[in-house]
């Protein structure tokens, strides 16, 4: 009764928690304890705890709903205060199923792009916990990352393997349905990925891959964009072209990125561009897309979509 009206006096007259006072509000456990003063202990403990959450005092909150066995709410609160040095050290010293994932779900907020530590971690992570769904989306996030920051379609590849492997260890919803998603992407991927290989050694084959990813994808056969960016299939042609000094092919490719609303400056280098346009006595400034300009092609492009499901 006596810690229960000392935290009620905090908690009425906003007295702020310190270390040591917190200390001196938790109750002392031993081994004699009956049940009934075990659960008293808890309830002050859980009493504490939350009245160190609302003063922001989070590391203490999750010492005291560690020492009542909540493990769930202690790491919150270390997620809370954005502790990431402790929060990887508390799951990986719980090992608790459902910490791991919190662990692993708030690493994934943080800049792990750039951070292979934290990659480590999220992976170990959904691994102990054998979170397979969650492992399948991490992969396909990773994969993602290759493309939009090194178009690096083998890399994409393995992870979209990756998540497919895991997808198939999950119970999740609409299983069938999310599989057969990621078999398609991965046949896209792998197709691309092949044609960026045949480059050297079989242009024409590689420009025969690309030229029949465009067709399908205007035909409304398949959804490129889902798992390769038209952007990089036209920016392969003109890459080759270029490097076989073929200017003028290079340049029609250039004009059918602009017609299907594609912007040249994310895919394609400055100087080749304006290699290109001074080659064929083009001014550069003829393929770069206006708001007009992008409206009208984004309705023929809706245009075309809508004939090709009709």
């Amino acid at each position: 009764k006596e810690y229960d009206k000392a935290i009620h006096a905090i908690s009425k007259y906003r007295i702020s928690l310190t270390a040591e006072l917190t200390e001196k509000l938790t109750p002392p456990k031993s081994e004699t304890m009956t049940s009934l003063q075990l659960e008293q202990r808890k309830e002050i403990l859980m009493h504490l705890a939350k009245l160190l959450c609302e003063q922001q005092q989070y590391q203490l909150a999750c010492k005291k709903y560690t020492q009542c066995g909540q493990k769930l709410l202690a790491i919150k609160c270390l997620i809370n205060a954005g502790d990431t040095k402790k929060i990887i050290q508390y799951a990986s010293k719980t090992k608790n199923m459902d910490t791991y994932i919190l662990a692993a779900n708030y690493l994934q907020s943080l800049d792990w792009h750039s951070n292979a530590e934290l990659t480590k971690h999220i992976l170990q992570f959904y691994n102990a916990a054998k979170a397979h769904e969650q492992l399948a989306f991490f992969y396909d996030a990773c994969a993602q990352f290759e493309i939009d920051d090194y178009r690096d379609y083998d890399k994409a590849l393995r992870a979209l393997k990756q998540s497919y492997k895991q997808l198939k260890k999950s119970d999740t919803p609409d299983k069938t349905q999310k599989l057969a998603m990621f078999e398609q992407r991965i046949d896209l991927v792998q197709r691309f990925s092949s044609a960026r290989q045949l480059a050297e050694h079989d242009a024409n084959q590689m420009i025969a891959i690309c030229q029949e990813l465009i067709r399908q994808q205007r035909n409304g056969e398949i959804d490129l964009e889902s798992a390769v960016r038209c952007g990089d299939v036209y920016a392969l042609m003109v890459e080759y072209y270029f490097s076989i000094n073929d200017m003028s092919s290079a340049y029609n490719v250039m004009q059918q990125m602009r017609e299907h609303a594609i912007e040249l400056n994310p895919y394609l280098d400055a100087q080749m561009m304006q290699t290109i346009c001074e080659h064929v006595g083009v001014d550069i400034s003829q393929l770069q897309l206006n708001d007009e300009h992008n409206e009208q092609i984004a309705d023929e492009v809706i245009d075309d979509e809508i004939d090709a499901l009709s």
